[in-house]
């Protein structure tokens, strides 16, 4: 529950009401034959639009990471007399530090084959250091006094060409990889980092190839880069929607990449499950340095009217959202990714019952900062981790007459501060079968208005439940998935979720139970198919207590078909 009153019965989430707004609006929501439903605001409507974020991904292809040469299979009996390892070849380190690696070598007779393995630890180091190309080994020499001679090849880069087939100026993509500097040790993130960025440009292909270099030790870069689409189109369609507002929806989404040649993106959203609701949103990003960061603004309008058991409320409203954000890629490459961005967002949220005249205005000014990870690895077969963490601090201004009851309840006018934390691992378990694992969690130091709460049911939550089932200012939930691989294109799972609410982090006396929890076990099928056709089906059972803000369903089907132009 969000906004509540001095009177004994509590009002639902999002709506204040005068006293004659109450009464007529418990005998409207009384006729239902459920128990009582949670009347959805435009702070809960706005938030369930609004899926989570993708994780990025390399559009760039992968440059080649020459594995290490194995250790010579010489007789054991052949060893020599050590004294010193002579390094030469070394400028990335110091001398001393590579030598402390193979100090273990000097001072006695060893033979060929633990030489080399010395060799390969120096090796070791440097790929660990990222040095993708760098070798040591041994030359053919004579071993006089004890001298052992150990040779580096740091795998510096010889000539770095450039093949721009682009609307791109060739200055542009240089500046964009000017870390990447002929004459140097070839360093496996900075090459990395420089074309994932420039892949990272909207409308740009980028492939790279190394090849053998004139000199000894050197190899060549060549780039290049053309162009590539000039937008990016998708449209779907879903039962995903609140029932109040209509569950079947229609969204679209388009792109325009680099519009301006600036490396620009223009991208349109429009969401819409008939006169229930109609939600817009567009948006401009564009880089303002070869580091990577990017600023963007946007502004999103959502308008909707609540049906079903509120129809005789005439009940409806707007939000308004204007933002301001900032991207930086921390760290980038083909197996890590950390990004920082940062948020600012005004929020104008209006809410109406024509019945009893009564009107709610909130507005928020929100600064979000937060951290985003993925990673692959090959622990345990493979996989990938992922994770964010994001702090929100806000603050709300509510109407006078709306501030004077929320003052007597919940008291969720002025500052609040609240925590996210999502991790989650897709396990590789065998060359079919797929383990994911997420846990969501979010924290508030206050009483949160409705738009600021984590609901634990629906597509994205507990999929055994309505869309915005119990929106909570504590809570934790857990998807877990099973996966087979049917075909390379089709997928199904077996998934268990699982969540845990504190509905207000202070609650009131007229609260009654301040906890929810919610679980259920389902399954499912996805499909990625021709023509960028695909789909997405699930149907869920639920094992706790019957939803609040909808009627029970078992089981809660749910299902997106979409195509991508």
């Amino acid at each position: 529950m969000a906004t509540p009153h001095k009177y004994r019965r509590p009002v639902r989430p999002g709506a204040v009401y005068s006293l004659a707004g109450l009464l007529i609006a418990s005998l409207s929501v009384s006729a239902a034959p459920a128990a009582a439903q949670t009347m959805p605001d435009a702070g809960r409507l706005l938030d369930d639009i609004q899926p989570p974020r993708q994780l990025q991904k390399s559009s760039v292809e992968a440059l080649p990471a020459p594995l290490p040469r194995a250790p010579l299979q010489l007789p054991a009996d052949i060893k020599v007399q050590v004294e010193t390892i002579r390094i030469t070849g070394a400028q990335a380190f110091p001398v001393a530090e590579l030598q402390d690696l193979v100090g273990d070598l000097t001072g006695g007779q060893h033979s060929l084959a633990e030489l080399e393995q010395g060799a390969m630890r120096i090796t070791q180091h440097y790929r660990e250091a990222g040095y993708l190309l760098a070798r040591a080994y041994l030359p053919t020499q004579e071993i006089k006094n004890g001298v052992v001679d150990i040779q580096v090849l740091e795998g510096r880069l010889g000539k770095l060409s450039l093949n721009n087939q682009s609307s791109f100026s060739d200055d542009r993509i240089r500046e964009q990889v000017a870390g990447i500097t002929p004459d140097q040790a070839l360093r496996g993130d900075t090459v990395e980092r420089g074309l994932l960025l420039l892949s990272d440009i909207p409308g740009l292909v980028v492939r790279s190839t190394l090849s053998p270099g004139a000199s000894l030790g050197t190899t060549d870069l060549d780039i290049q880069v053309k162009n590539g689409k000039p937008y990016d189109a998708n449209v779907s369609v879903d039962n995903l929607g609140n029932r109040y507002t209509g569950e079947a929806r229609i969204n679209g989404s388009a792109t325009l990449n680099n519009p301006l040649g600036l490396g620009d993106a223009l991208q349109l959203n429009a969401l819409s499950s008939g006169s229930g609701l109609v939600y817009g949103r567009l948006s401009y990003q564009l880089p303002i340095n070869r580091q990577g960061t990017q600023i963007g603004a946007a502004y999103a309008q959502m308008r909707y009217r609540l049906g079903e058991e509120f129809s005789n409320l005439d009940a409806h409203g707007t939000a308004r959202i204007a933002s301001f954000y900032l991207l930086h890629p921390l760290l980038r490459s083909r197996q890590a990714n950390l990004n920082l961005q940062i948020n600012v967002d005004h929020k104008e949220l209006d809410d109406n019952i024509d019945l009893t005249a009564t009107t709610t205005r909130k507005t928020l000014n929100n600064l979000s900062v937060g951290l985003s990870a993925y990673r692959n690895d090959d622990a345990m077969g493979g996989g990938i981790s992922h994770g964010s963490l994001s702090v929100t601090a806000g603050k709300l201004k509510l109407d006078a007459e709306s501030a004077a009851l929320d003052a007597l309840g919940h008291n969720t006018q002025g500052n609040f501060i609240k925590s996210n934390i999502q991790l989650g691992r897709l396990q590789r378990l065998s060359q079919r079968w797929n383990l994911s694992a997420q846990l969501s969690a979010q924290y508030a130091g206050n009483n949160l208005t409705s738009t600021e709460k984590m609901s634990l049911g629906g597509a994205y939550g507990v999929r055994a439940y309505p869309q915005g089932e119990a929106p909570a200012d504590d809570a934790w939930l857990l998807n877990l998935e099973l996966r087979y691989d049917v075909t390379p294109q089709a997928q199904a799972l077996l998934f268990y979720d699982g969540a845990e609410g504190r509905l207000n982090h202070k609650p009131i006396a007229v609260d009654g139970n301040n906890r929810r929890s919610l679980s259920g076990v389902g399954t499912g099928i996805r499909w990625a198919g021709p023509q960028g056709l695909s789909l997405q089906a699930s149907v869920a059972w639920r094992t706790d207590d019957a939803p609040n803000s909808d009627k029970d369903k078992t089981p809660r089907a749910w299902l997106q078909i979409a195509k991508r132009f």
